[in-house]
């Protein structure tokens, strides 16, 4: 059990100068133009405060620890755990992919993922391996190389003096009710922080401006084939007026500093539009 950590007043209402990276961008799912623009206008209202920014391009295995969470998840069949536990309760659509991923038998896992990564579904291949399930060695070997990737991960943010970090909410707008099994790789922003035990918020920063609605073609000329780009085309059509946000994270424990970093970003930004 993890011993109750009182709350720090003095963390919270500090006035000293914060080292803030930011990353606006991961390659296994490539934000939007206002997920991005989002994250530059926070960075630069930190900056404007007299905070350090640092831009980071790649953090140390981002792919690896976000696509963990389902490795993790889906360890045990479904069934048993996760509707086990709901008892009568209506599982949420939103994890009818992984569910029916996981409910595959192993043998027949690999021999989808062979032909998804033949068609060119790049994403849907690695939702698939992750969501099948494992024994308990596989399961213990999943855990043993995410505890070293989490070191690796801590190591990169010591030696850059990290005191939080700022990333795309998600990489596409608010997604319509029945969606989101077709986009669940878009949670891998969301994803990291629950498996390396950041504490992480929310902010709303802006609104998706006209002309925005696109996705790059550029960022996803890896995954253009994929039914992910399609369906991230479709949520961006007509989402002129969303809301969009980031997310800011800090070390474990340090739950104050994040706060305390949001609170700077919801002051000087000031939004208080509602959508549409």
């Amino acid at each position: 059990s993890i011993p109750r950590q009182p709350w720090n007043e003095q963390i919270y209402k500090s006035n000293d100068k914060l080292v803030i990276g930011y990353i606006d961008n991961i390659d296994l799912y490539p934000a939007c133009t206002s997920a991005r623009r989002a994250v530059k206008e926070t960075v630069a209202s930190l900056e404007s405060q007299g905070h350090k920014i640092v831009k980071i391009d790649r953090l140390p295995y981002f792919n690896e620890l976000a696509l963990a969470w389902l490795d993790i998840l889906s360890a045990r069949s479904l069934d048993k755990t996760l509707l086990g536990n709901l008892k009568d309760e209506k599982l949420p659509s939103e994890y009818n992919s992984i569910l029916m991923g996981n409910a595959i038998p192993n043998f027949l896992n690999q021999i989808l993922c062979w032909f998804l990564g033949k068609i060119g579904e790049k994403r849907n291949k690695a939702l698939l391996e992750k969501v099948k399930t494992k024994n308990l060695d596989q399961y213990l070997e999943i855990d043993q190389q995410v505890q070293i990737w989490k070191e690796e991960f801590y190591k990169f943010w010591r030696k850059n003096n990290l005191d939080a970090l700022i990333t795309p909410g998600l990489p596409i707008p608010a997604i319509p009710n029945g969606r989101t099994p077709q986009l669940t790789l878009a949670f891998v922003y969301v994803f990291i922080f629950n498996v390396i035990n950041l504490p992480a918020g929310a902010v709303p920063i802006t609104k998706i401006q006209p002309g925005e609605e696109n996705f790059q073609e550029e960022l996803n000329k890896n995954y253009k084939q994929d039914q992910a780009f399609k369906e991230a085309k479709k949520v961006l059509q007509q989402s002129v007026g969303l809301p969009i946000g980031v997310q800011v994270a800090t070390l474990p424990f340090e739950e104050e500093k994040c706060l305390r970093v949001m609170k700077l970003i919801e002051d000087k930004i000031q939004f208080h539009e509602y959508p549409i």
